[in-house]
């Protein structure tokens, strides 16, 4: 779970009432920093890696010629869209899957964000049940993964695209009209 250093204690207190095993944490050390009001410019951002205590999770050493270590560096220019503050790039999804899943297996992204996770799940062939709160990122992750897949976003239930829900919801803006 990829989180700000501040709020490790809470993701932890989380874990614990829910059962799950905090095994290890996951640096991604970033090739540039985020700039922010800190003193010091962030290059780095933690992930808890753990399970549901008694379902530890298999380990695929196929294909990894250099097995993983704890510390990350994978390229910030790799991420894909600027779209979203937090974006990650789709390696840092990609590691974790090829590790312990399966093509067609599921992997649970309770924070979206961008989409790297579902991007990341279509390129190794993982199914990805994602979680975002935020309409204007949940727009951001369906434009991105059409524009991946080069396929149309269906409302399932309605059959009604993702452009004619979106013009239902947020409306139409004609800025010719408002130049007038």
């Amino acid at each position: 779970c990829w989180h700000a250093s501040r709020r490790q204690a809470m993701l932890e207190a989380c874990w614990s009432k829910f059962d799950v095993l905090h095994h290890q944490q996951i640096i991604w050390a970033k090739s540039r920093p985020v700039l922010t009001r800190s003193i010091m410019l962030w290059a780095h951002e933690p992930c808890l890696f753990g399970w549901r205590s008694g379902n530890k999770p298999r380990v695929n050493r196929e294909g990894f010629e250099n097995w993983p270590t704890t510390v990350w560096s994978i390229p910030s220019s790799e991420i894909e869209t600027r779209e979203h503050p937090t974006s990650k790039p789709v390696r840092v999804f990609t590691l974790p899957m090829e590790l312990h899943t399966v093509p067609g297996e599921i992997c649970y992204e309770p924070f979206s964000g961008s989409g790297s996770q579902i991007i990341a799940g279509e390129r190794t062939g993982r199914r990805v049940f994602g979680l975002e709160l935020s309409e204007t990122f949940c727009d951001v992750i369906v434009n991105r993964w059409q524009a991946f897949t080069g396929k149309s976003a269906r409302l399932e239930g309605e059959n009604r695209s993702f452009d004619e829900v979106k013009t239902e919801r947020v409306g139409t803006h004609d800025s010719d009209q408002d130049a007038a």
